[in-house]
């Protein structure tokens, strides 16, 4: 009877720790999804910085490539006057 009770001891401790790692691996779980939540708020974040700042740097390139394409026309044909 002595070693039915202790062995019905270990497994009731088993048991228990099992019990404990489930929620700890619950918790963990839980504050994962937290963080990936936050993660991704912020990835779509840096992502819409990027296109709207991409868009600006495209813009901008195309507006000083027309005015340095219209001044260097502009100063070819002041030298060619003068000639």
């Amino acid at each position: 009877m002595n070693e039915e009770y202790l062995k019905g001891k270990e497994i009731g401790e088993l048991i228990g720790e099992v019990r404990a790692y489930n929620e700890n691996l619950r918790e963990h779980i839980d504050e994962q999804k937290k963080w990936n939540e936050n993660m991704e708020k912020e990835v779509n974040l840096l992502k819409a910085w990027v296109q709207t700042t991409t868009g600006k740097v495209v813009i901008l390139t195309t507006i000083f490539g027309i005015i340095g394409s219209g001044c260097y026309i502009a100063i070819n044909w002041i030298i060619s006057h003068w000639k």
